[in-house]
């Protein structure tokens, strides 16, 4: 049997590259399939191995439509780690029309954002303009068309067109809808943990039972041991003096900063301010900013980077975390940690999702000279056994390196 990933470029490779050994040990062999080529990565090869996993980018075959790529390989099955995007979407139209069964891996956290039709954040409509410049020109000459091209041969009614009209206008604004479009959604779908099933099955119009938790991942990747699930809560853990501020890159999407500069400022007077406090500032940034300028700046004026093998070992010396509606910040949470949730300065008024509004140590931070108090009264109220039985629901199934094992189970038993 053979098995096709689908994605828009290489840099997710890692969550595909898990499903290769399970897959393999049960007649199963998984090749990923990109679209690098059409605008996200330029020049990457047309055939390629990243460890063990046959990648190949849409050059690779030579002029061939979507709905042709699938003709010719055939494959009994098609992953996705994301399908909200139009190329995904479109390639979901095709399965659907050839009942090629499709699974949908989440990689992340669905439960970070508020997902009512709102910005997720403070966009700012010139700064998500200038940024979505390379993204429009993509949109025009592959996406966009690939996309229309699926609605018309796959049969597409009135309404799914006007869907495609109101998505277009939902990128420009920054706005995410409560739903997500119905080509979004797979035949079946894996999350991190039980916790997601009702948020994701509401969000894609899945039954439930087409939801399975299958574990985290993140928790093998950074390093997570089941030892560690609400290590901080222990009274004899010493606490640090250090706070981890976890970045959710939203000035790569054009909110809350309208700057680089803007948003070295804001972490620059984060670290002023926690040092008058007695505390230590550690900046964990989002994937997307590692090599970028930002990081250089912040580390010029002497502001210390969490590298990802370090995280939670980061984590241990430090006694509370400021975040970003970022899924990095399920790290601290499941160790036990106090999250505060960064509604100051530039992230005044910001919405943060079920995930973190849920957790018994999450606290708005709305002003950073109240750190200290702001922690002070955490510490006040904790409830030990019901932060433990959040981080227990939050978990997912354990142990978590069996996660690609169990993707691989639902896989089979859906081409079966």
């Amino acid at each position: 049997m053979k098995v096709l990933g689908f994605d828009a470029w290489t840099k997710g490779a890692i969550h595909y590259q898990r499903l290769v050994a399970p897959l393999k040990a049960r007649g199963v062999d998984l090749t990923l399939l990109h679209l690098g080529s059409w605008g996200d990565e330029p020049g990457r090869a047309p055939s390629e191995f990243i460890d063990d996993l046959p990648v190949r980018d849409i050059s690779y075959y030579a002029g061939l439509s979507l709905p042709q790529i699938l003709d010719r390989e055939h494959p009994s099955a098609v992953v996705f780690t994301s399908t909200e995007s139009f190329a995904c979407r479109a390639f979901n139209r095709y399965c659907r029309q050839r009942n090629i069964p499709t699974v949908h891996v989440f990689h992340g956290l669905q439960r970070v954002l508020v997902l009512d039709g709102s910005a997720p954040f403070d966009s700012r409509l010139h700064t998500r303009l200038w940024l979505m410049r390379r993204m429009i020109v993509k949109g025009m000459l592959h996406f966009w068309p690939a996309y229309t091209r699926a609605l018309w041969q796959t049969g597409a009614g009135a309404d799914e067109w006007r869907r495609f009209y109101y998505d277009l206008t939902n990128r420009v604004r920054g706005t995410r809808p409560s739903k997500a479009a119905s080509d979004s959604r797979a035949d079946r779908a894996c999350v991190f943990n039980d916790a997601e099933i009702g948020y994701v099955a509401d969000a894609f119009g899945y039954r439930p039972e087409h939801v399975v938790s299958v574990g985290n991942p993140d928790l093998v990747l950074f390093g997570l041991s089941t030892e560690n699930a609400g290590l901080l809560l222990r009274p004899d853990v010493a606490r640090g003096t250090h706070v981890m501020y976890v970045d959710a890159s939203l000035l790569n999407y054009g909110g809350v900063y309208g700057s680089e500069a803007e948003f070295v400022g804001h972490i620059t007077r984060t670290r002023d301010e926690l040092a008058r406090q007695g505390k230590q500032l550690v900046f964990k940034p989002h994937p997307s900013q590692i090599g970028s300028r930002v990081l250089s700046a912040l580390a010029a004026v002497g502001i210390e980077i969490c590298e990802r093998d370090r995280f939670v070992p980061t984590l241990e010396r430090c006694c509370a975390t400021i975040t970003e509606p970022s899924s990095a910040a399920m790290l601290p949470a499941l160790m036990g940690m106090p999250l505060l949730l960064a509604r100051y300065g530039n992230l005044a008024g910001q919405v943060f999702g079920e995930f973190f509004t849920s957790y018994p140590r999450s606290r708005y931070l709305t002003d950073i000279n109240h750190f200290s108090e702001t922690l002070v009264a955490e510490a006040d109220g904790l409830d030990r056994a019901a932060t433990m039985q959040w981080i227990r629901r939050n978990t997912g199934p354990l142990p978590a390196e069996d996660m690609p094992a169990r993707v691989a189970d639902v896989l089979v038993s859906l081409i079966r």
